[in-house]
């Protein structure tokens, strides 16, 4: 049998006190009840490729539909644990005030709080359009990005 796994983000990087790590993370869009093991075979196949370092793996869930799907499994003699967001759950104010093209096209996908989900998509929209100035190129494709992440949150 043979498959082709991939991972969404595996990376090298430094903890605060300098000791390299590797960060794992997946990006989901719909409740999966086999993510736990999925996860745990994305953890084998990093771990036997950088054999070594310590790795941290977390779960970023974007569906729109809330989500269900466990943090981890316990089987006998094995307890498995990985961190899992729900982007429903941030504060779109953390994304906003970091006021990059980034960081706003994820902000359609957080909790809007009491804000009118209008006007933080206007938001959004205006500030794509200021901080790229002239690059119509890149203002289109973060539109584009907006525009279908915001099908995840019912938005127009």
């Amino acid at each position: 049998r043979i498959e082709d796994r991939r991972a969404d983000l595996v990376a090298r990087l430094r903890d605060r006190d300098g000791e390299p790590f590797l960060l794992h993370v997946e990006i989901q869009n719909n409740n999966d009840a086999t993510m736990p093991v999925r996860m745990m075979r994305y953890m084998t196949d990093i771990l036997l490729a950088w054999p070594g370092l310590p790795l941290r793996q977390y779960l970023i869930y974007i569906g729109a539909e809330p989500m269900t799907m466990p943090d981890g499994m316990e089987l006998p003699g094995v307890r498995y644990r990985y961190g899992i967001l729900d982007m429903r759950d941030v504060d779109c104010r953390r994304l906003l005030e970091r006021d990059t093209p980034d960081a706003l096209v994820l902000a359609i996908l957080c909790d809007f709080g009491d804000h009118d989900p209008q006007a933080v998509v206007n938001h959004i929209y205006t500030r794509l359009q200021a901080l790229l100035g002239d690059d119509l190129k890149r203002f289109r494709e973060y539109v584009e990005m907006v525009h279908i992440l915001s099908g995840n949150r019912d938005l127009e």
